[in-house]
Formats: C-alpha cells, sequence, structure tokens
C-alpha cells in the first residue's frame, strides 16, 4: 500500500479581521485571514509543518524532501536543502524545489507517491507553504492567507492510501504573476470559473472515479481546493458528488486562500485535523 503517512499543519497565529480591510477600503467583507508575522515567510512555515508532520521520530527511510510554493524567500537558491538543515533531516536527501502555480503542492505529492510506487523513494516529505502578497485594495487583499502544510509519503501505516489519479492539462487564466510584478494577479473570476474550474476539474474528478471503478456516492470525502466555496461546490455537484455531505468545508472563512498548501490543508483537515 502506497500513500500518505504523516500530515502535517502550520497556521500563523496571527489573524486578520476582514472588515478591517472592507472599512479601508470602503467594502464589505467578513471572517478572518492568516497573516505571517514579520519574521514568517513560506521557509520558516514550511519547516513548522516538517516539525508538526514528523515530530521527534527518527526517519531512516526518508529518501526525498520536496518543496512547493511561489511565494519562496530565494528566487535563486534551493530551499527544500534549507528545510531539511533546519529539520535535521538526513544530509543524503534528494531535494527539489517545484513552483509556477498553484498545482506545485500537487505535483510534488504526486511526484513522492510516483517514487515510492517506482521503488527509487523509500519515503518522500513533502512541505508545501506561501506567503503571498495582494495589492493593496484589490480584490485579494482579503482572501489570500499565509500557511504551510507537510505529508510524508511511504508504504508502511498509511493513513491515504493512492489509489488512482488523474490529470487534466488545458491552458486558462486565473492567478498569475511576471516576474517582474510582486503581487499576485486575478482574472475576471466568473470567466475563469466558467472556461477553466467548471470544465477543467469536473472532467478530471471523474476520470480518476472512473479508474478506481468508484461511484461517485461512494466516497466519504472530498477536497476541492478552490478560492470560492462556491464554485467548489457547483464543481462537486458537476461531478455527481453531494456538496452538502462529501464536500470538505472550506479554510478561507477563517484562514484565507492558502495556494500551495491548500490541498494538502484540505486533506487534513477531511481527516479531522483542522
Amino acid at each position: 500500500m502506497i500513500g500518505i503517512t504523516r500530515l502535517g499543519t502550520y497556521f500563523p497565529r496571527r489573524r486578520m479581521d476582514r472588515a478591517l480591510i472592507g472599512r479601508a477600503w470602503g467594502g464589505k467583507a467578513s471572517g478572518t485571514r492568516t497573516v505571517a508575522a514579520i519574521d514568517e515567510d513560506a521557509l520558516t512555515m514550511g519547516v513548522e509543518a516538517v516539525a508538526a508532520c514528523t515530530g521527534e521520530a527518527p526517519l531512516p527511510d526518508l529518501s526525498a524532501l520536496y518543496f512547493a510554493s511561489t511565494s519562496a524567500p530565494y528566487l535563486e537558491k534551493q530551499v527544500a536543502s534549507m528545510i531539511a538543515t533546519a529539520a535535521d533531516l538526513p544530509r543524503d536527501l534528494a531535494t527539489a524545489d517545484l513552483t509556477g502555480s498553484v498545482r506545485a503542492g500537487l505535483s510534488a505529492l504526486r511526484a513522492a507517491l510516483d517514487g515510492v510506487g517506482a521503488g527509487s523513494l523509500r519515503e518522500g516529505l513533502v512541505v508545501a507553504a506561501d506567503c503571498r502578497v495582494a495589492e493593496p485594495g484589490g480584490e485579494l487583499e482579503a482572501q489570500l492567507g499565509d500557511g504551510a502544510a507537510a505529508a510524508l509519503v511511504g508504504r508502511h501505516e498509511v493513513i491515504a492510501e493512492l489509489v488512482t489519479a488523474a490529470s487534466v492539462a488545458e491552458e486558462f487564466t486565473y492567478f498569475w504573476r511576471t516576474d517582474e510584478q510582486r503581487y499576485v494577479q486575478v482574472a475576471d473570476a466568473r470567466f475563469g470559473n466558467q472556461y477553466g474550474v467548471q470544465r477543467d476539474v469536473p472532467e478530471a474528478i471523474g476520470a480518476a472515479l472512473r479508474k478506481a471503478e468508484l461511484p461517485a456516492g461512494n466516497v466519504a470525502r472530498v477536497a476541492v481546493a478552490l478560492p470560492d466555496p462556491r464554485a467548489a461546490a457547483a464543481v462537486a455537484k458537476k461531478a455527481g458528488l453531494n456538496a452538502e455531505t462529501q464536500l470538505v468545508p472550506s479554510l478561507l472563512a477563517d484562514a484565507g486562500v492558502r495556494g500551495r498548501a491548500g490541498p494538502v490543508l484540505l486533506h487534513s483537515r477531511a481527516r479531522g485535523g483542522g
């Protein structure tokens, strides 16, 4: 059996009331979002998530560490090796940084699962963290939240087995940031939802269910990591799932959009971890 054997998460202690942002810019907002402290970033939060995931237990079979983020503190310097050093992990680890989109966290998890399945890795540790900056007064300022998650992948004491996987490769514009931009940009939400999310995500879910020969009604919980909870509910419905009983509740109201860490954090919530 191959899958996730341990999970760990890290949420900064600080919360910002969205009502304050609304009053500052003349809009309305509710809930809170997590805010990293002045001495926190994707690197330090990733280290905290690793500590929560691995604890004090030795990891003699750990073979690789993959770090996923688009807001790493270094543009040219590997962060995965820094996390390995800070967490006192074995020196002979294979390390890699993955970036580019909000799919980087899932790509890192898939790489670790495939490596263990192929036998090239005994165990793999995936760390996803983000501390993205939104433009002041922009629509993302109240939505983005900071945080990190870590998942240990292996064959023993599996808590979430990999049964099958499916992907859809299709270009659509939603979030982006060029190499010269500091702030995350967002396209028209309705356009991105209609011609991207609602078209592609149900297709990927359906393909995974068919490969697993699993009826949608037999799924206990489904984690759909999307910025808009209503869009996630619509995706679940389109895929033949019941959003009210099967969909893992969004973290948006309490913490914000968590970027690369979002899918792993939702998986942790599905298992009662938050």
